[in-house]
Protein backbone atom coordinates (compact mmCIF):
# COMPACT_ATOMS: atom_id res chain seq x y z
CA UNK A 1 0.00 0.00 0.00
CA UNK A 2 1.40 3.45 -0.88
CA UNK A 3 2.63 5.55 2.05
CA UNK A 4 0.28 8.47 1.34
CA UNK A 5 -2.70 6.10 1.37
CA UNK A 6 -1.54 4.54 4.65
CA UNK A 7 -1.26 7.96 6.31
CA UNK A 8 -4.72 8.90 5.03
CA UNK A 9 -6.21 5.70 6.45
CA UNK A 10 -4.51 6.24 9.81
CA UNK A 11 -5.74 9.85 9.97
CA UNK A 12 -9.29 8.73 9.18
CA UNK A 13 -9.13 6.03 11.86
CA UNK A 14 -7.91 8.60 14.40
CA UNK A 15 -10.76 10.95 13.43
CA UNK A 16 -13.26 8.11 13.84
CA UNK A 17 -11.82 7.35 17.28
CA UNK A 18 -12.23 10.99 18.34
CA UNK A 19 -15.82 11.03 17.08
CA UNK A 20 -16.67 7.89 19.06
CA UNK A 21 -15.02 9.27 22.20
CA UNK A 22 -16.98 12.51 21.91
CA UNK A 23 -20.20 10.62 21.13
CA UNK A 24 -19.68 8.55 24.29
CA UNK A 25 -19.18 11.67 26.40
CA UNK A 26 -22.27 13.32 24.94
CA UNK A 27 -24.34 10.23 25.74
CA UNK A 28 -22.96 10.36 29.28
CA UNK A 29 -23.21 14.09 30.01
CA UNK A 30 -25.76 15.53 27.53
CA UNK A 31 -28.23 12.69 26.97
CA UNK A 32 -30.96 14.97 25.58
CA UNK A 33 -28.65 16.12 22.77
CA UNK A 34 -27.36 12.67 21.77
CA UNK A 35 -28.28 11.35 18.35
CA UNK A 36 -29.61 14.49 16.70
CA UNK A 37 -28.40 15.56 13.27
CA UNK A 38 -27.23 18.86 14.76
CA UNK A 39 -25.15 17.02 17.35
CA UNK A 40 -23.63 14.87 14.62
CA UNK A 41 -22.58 18.03 12.73
CA UNK A 42 -21.02 19.34 15.95
CA UNK A 43 -19.19 16.03 16.44
CA UNK A 44 -17.70 16.23 12.95
CA UNK A 45 -16.54 19.79 13.58
CA UNK A 46 -14.99 18.91 16.95
CA UNK A 47 -13.20 15.89 15.49
CA UNK A 48 -11.81 18.00 12.64
CA UNK A 49 -10.56 20.48 15.25
CA UNK A 50 -8.71 17.61 16.99
CA UNK A 51 -10.89 17.80 20.11
CA UNK A 52 -10.85 14.53 22.05
CA UNK A 53 -12.88 15.43 25.15
CA UNK A 54 -15.74 17.80 25.88
CA UNK A 55 -13.55 19.43 28.53
CA UNK A 56 -11.49 20.96 25.69
CA UNK A 57 -14.38 23.08 24.44
CA UNK A 58 -13.88 26.78 25.14
CA UNK A 59 -15.31 30.09 23.96
CA UNK A 60 -12.78 30.41 21.14
CA UNK A 61 -13.79 27.02 19.75
CA UNK A 62 -17.46 27.96 20.04
CA UNK A 63 -16.89 31.11 17.98
CA UNK A 64 -14.93 29.06 15.45
CA UNK A 65 -17.90 26.67 15.22
CA UNK A 66 -20.25 29.57 14.55
CA UNK A 67 -18.03 30.78 11.71
CA UNK A 68 -17.79 27.22 10.37
CA UNK A 69 -21.53 26.53 10.41
CA UNK A 70 -22.77 29.92 9.12
CA UNK A 71 -22.16 29.32 5.38
CA UNK A 72 -23.47 25.75 5.59
CA UNK A 73 -26.99 26.38 6.88
CA UNK A 74 -29.78 28.91 6.55
CA UNK A 75 -29.47 31.95 8.76
CA UNK A 76 -32.67 31.07 10.65
CA UNK A 77 -31.10 27.83 11.92
CA UNK A 78 -27.78 29.16 13.23
CA UNK A 79 -29.15 29.55 16.75
CA UNK A 80 -30.29 25.93 16.80
CA UNK A 81 -26.74 24.81 16.07
CA UNK A 82 -24.98 27.22 18.40
CA UNK A 83 -27.59 26.58 21.10
CA UNK A 84 -27.01 22.83 20.87
CA UNK A 85 -23.25 23.42 21.01
CA UNK A 86 -23.72 25.55 24.14
CA UNK A 87 -26.05 23.03 25.80
CA UNK A 88 -23.55 20.21 25.23
CA UNK A 89 -20.78 22.24 26.81
CA UNK A 90 -23.02 23.41 29.66
CA UNK A 91 -24.24 19.87 30.38
CA UNK A 92 -20.71 18.56 30.53
CA UNK A 93 -19.46 21.23 32.89
CA UNK A 94 -22.49 21.15 35.21
CA UNK A 95 -22.30 17.36 35.47
CA UNK A 96 -18.54 17.47 35.92
CA UNK A 97 -18.78 20.20 38.56
CA UNK A 98 -21.55 18.46 40.49
CA UNK A 99 -19.56 15.21 40.43
CA UNK A 100 -16.49 17.03 41.71
CA UNK A 101 -18.48 18.60 44.53
CA UNK A 102 -19.84 15.19 45.41
CA UNK A 103 -16.37 13.69 45.53
CA UNK A 104 -15.05 16.60 47.60
CA UNK A 105 -17.95 16.49 50.05
CA UNK A 106 -17.63 12.71 50.48
CA UNK A 107 -13.88 13.16 51.04
CA UNK A 108 -14.49 15.75 53.74
CA UNK A 109 -17.12 13.63 55.47
CA UNK A 110 -14.74 10.66 55.37
CA UNK A 111 -11.89 12.84 56.62
CA UNK A 112 -14.01 14.16 59.52
CA UNK A 113 -14.93 10.62 60.53
CA UNK A 114 -11.25 9.64 60.57
CA UNK A 115 -10.23 12.75 62.48
CA UNK A 116 -12.90 12.67 65.14
CA UNK A 117 -13.18 8.95 65.66
CA UNK A 118 -13.27 7.95 69.29
CA UNK A 119 -11.74 4.66 70.22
Amino acid sequence: MPAFLQSFIEAEQERSRRIEQLRKEIREFAKEEAGSSITEQILLFLADEMVEHLSEIDYELRMKFELYITPLIKRNYIYRYTGTFDRIRYSFFTNFASGSRLQISSFWSWNRKQHFRTT
